[in-house]
């Protein structure tokens, strides 16, 4: 029976993971709205020309979903080939892994990273895993991201811009967090793996369920408010597209139900 070093080494070797370098790691679906591929590219295009000893790590299967609250579904393999084109040296494509495998690859890396605008990004397992795996975290804040990013012992948080169409994720931010990242020590990652545990261990998760269960005055469900009913009419009048970028009202009402997800 291999250790988890060998096991390590085993998985560095067969993907071509350098030891020496600074290993970012993206775990997760690829997909157009997780931005996976703008983060290929950043690193490619802005981030080894500085840093030649940085390296990305792509762990996940394809999804081409693409937008579909706005209308932008993509022909199959479309996210596929542009990730591939996005491919060098640095930045690696391993595909889906299995749990075991999966969890070798964040022991080999030295950062997670997710620059999500996901429309469901309400909890997050990968940077989870990767918290209590002990390591830091470079995320969006987005969604349920900011639960991570609040109580991590080790985080940089990507701030979300909007402009006239869509959100994103600040570039230019992202770009010196990534530079800034050093590769943790060991008691960085021993307590990074401690402050995620002492947050969202199955047992924490489950006394803070029997506190909303058996608290005293709980706060019953009253109705939908004005808004929510808005956001539904978008979808029944326009299943397809319910949020079309071309639609000024439609948009303003997704860019105010969303901008909830960056506080």
């Amino acid at each position: 029976v291999r250790s988890r070093r060998q096991r390590q080494m085993c998985i560095r070797d067969r993907y071509g993971i350098d030891s020496q370098a600074i290993n970012f790691i993206y775990a997760g679906r690829i997909t157009k709205q997780k931005n996976i591929i703008e983060l290929a590219s950043l690193f490619k295009n802005k981030i080894i020309p500085k840093h030649e000893s940085a390296n990305l790590i792509i762990a996940g299967d394809i999804d081409d979903q693409g937008s579909p609250f706005h209308g932008e579904y993509l022909a199959a393999g479309t996210t596929q080939l542009l990730l591939e084109q996005s491919l060098s040296p640095n930045i690696k494509w391993l595909g889906g892994l299995s749990k075991e495998k999966l969890a070798i690859a964040y022991n080999a890396s030295d950062c997670f990273i997710s620059l999500s605008t996901f429309h469901d990004e309400d909890f997050g397992m990968a940077p989870l895993e990767a918290g209590i795996t002990g390591l830091p975290i470079i995320l969006s804040g987005w969604g349920g991201y900011n639960d991570f990013i609040e109580v991590a012992a080790s985080s940089k948080k990507i701030d979300i811009t909007h402009d006239s169409l869509r959100f994103k994720f600040n570039q230019d931010q992202a770009i010196q967090a990534i530079l800034d990242q050093s590769k943790p020590t060991l008691q960085e990652k021993l307590n990074q793996t401690k402050n995620f545990t002492q947050h969202f261990s199955n047992e924490v998760i489950s006394q803070k369920f029997e506190e909303l269960i058996t608290r005293k005055k709980p706060e019953y469900f009253v109705g939908f408010n004005k808004r929510f009913w808005e956001f539904t009419r978008c979808f029944r009048s326009n299943p397809a597209k319910p949020f079309d970028l071309k639609n000024q009202t439609t948009q303003a009402i997704y860019s105010e139900c969303y901008s909830a997800y960056t506080s």
